[in-house]
């Protein structure tokens, strides 16, 4: 008896979640640290996130705490300090969005920097941070290089580039440049977790609470699709021809899903009380789910909160909005939620207040070049 099967499809995540540092040698006889076995732990963190609606969430409150309202100076934050792949320009402010993007993803930051002959800074420009690895260590343990390929697992065919590290305080970076309006420009990094090589990501310690919370997506979702709540096996007679067989298939698909239709009519042999006989004819069989529904409904708040506490401690209010719980019908308590979080991310924005300060304050514009304060604004109702 052949075994009539609908192709499943691929699965969106495969979780192996390595974060080993390790030499790769790369074409050209040059060396990185890959991060991971594959060298794609960055990818498939991002991967993870972008699969669970609450790390999507979480990772959006989290990254808008730390930009909050933008520089406390005010009349700094629409400064262009940059273009996009779009030819928009980047202010002050949406590059303290774009960093704080990356550092509420990964805990790190990769900026592409370009000077002028004088050494100041005349353009950002945040880098995906996947895209970057840092250079082979010498003898001291030192990383003098950063790699960047827009595709890792095809470097051979990916657009790939080496930078020198940014240091503001070398006024002598030109000495080997020949023209300046060639030259790749160098790259600043900020990892925010220094224990290893590189940083682990925020979400690192829930990376399987991500994958869950995706799978339990995808049951929902083949459950409607497939138009049955139990498991269905029909067992026909052996079809003559190849092509009655997938006629046969493609009648029984026809009933999944929504729009299925409600009825199906086919052929097979019956006794004299009008039931199927098993020789002969049709038989169905049902083989019910050992998974009940209501044991998500759990899983759903449990997962939730554990994605939350990886981020500092996320207020659930701030994400599940419930008028039943906000302490007032003022919205004391997404104040008191917001006040709370503010003081949970101020170091974050202290060690972004840090980066500001080294690049923007060595910028081709006096106003960013007297400034002060590099104090972020915290972020109010």
């Amino acid at each position: 008896m052949r075994v009539l099967t609908k192709d499943r499809a691929p699965e969106r995540i495969q979780v192996n979640l390595n974060k080993s540092i390790n030499d790769v040698k790369l074409p050209g006889g040059r060396g990185i640290l890959g991060f991971g076995q594959d060298n794609n732990y960055p990818e498939l963190i991002e991967n993870l996130i972008s699969s669970s609606v609450t790390g999507v969430s979480v990772f959006r409150i989290l990254s808008k705490f730390l930009t909050g309202e933008g520089l406390e100076n005010n009349s700094l934050n629409e400064i262009k300090v940059g273009r996009d792949l779009n030819g928009n320009k980047i202010t002050v402010r949406k590059f303290i969005s774009q960093v704080a993007d990356q550092i509420a993803k990964f805990n790190g930051v990769y900026i592409h920097v370009n000077r002028n002959l004088e050494g100041h800074v005349t353009r950002l420009k945040v880098i995906n941070f996947p895209k970057c690895r840092l250079s082979k260590q010498d003898d001291l343990g030192y990383s003098s290089k950063v790699v960047t390929s827009t595709d890792w697992s095809n470097y051979k065919k990916s657009v790939n580039n080496v930078y020198e590290l940014y240091q503001s305080l070398n006024s002598d970076w030109t000495k080997d440049v020949e023209d300046i309006t060639k030259h790749k420009g160098q790259l600043y990094y900020m990892f925010l977790n220094n224990t290893y090589n590189y940083p682990l990501s925020t979400f690192d310690s829930v990376a399987l609470d991500l994958a869950t919370e995706n799978e339990i997506s995808e049951f929902r979702y083949n459950e409607a699709a497939n138009g049955f709540t139990v498991k269905t096996i029909i067992v026909v007679p052996e079809p003559e021809t190849t092509e009655a067989g997938e006629e046969i298939k493609d009648r029984i698909e026809s009933m999944t899903g929504g729009e299925g239709e409600r009825v199906l009519v086919m052929t097979g042999d019956v006794d004299e009380n009008g039931d199927v006989k098993e020789k002969g004819g049709i038989v169905i069989k049902e083989v019910k789910s050992s998974i009940d529904d209501k044991t998500f409904e759990t899983w759903d708040s449990l997962i939730s909160n554990r994605i939350r506490k990886a981020a500092y401690a996320l207020p659930a209010v701030l994400i599940d909005y419930e008028e039943s719980k906000l302490g007032s019908t003022s919205g004391e308590g997404i104040t008191q939620a917001v006040n709370f979080y503010n003081s949970q991310t101020t170091d974050l924005r202290s060690e972004i207040s840090d980066i500001l300060k080294t690049l923007l304050g060595n910028f081709d514009n006096e106003d960013l070049r007297n400034n002060d304060n590099w104090a972020i604004r915290k972020l109010v109702l």
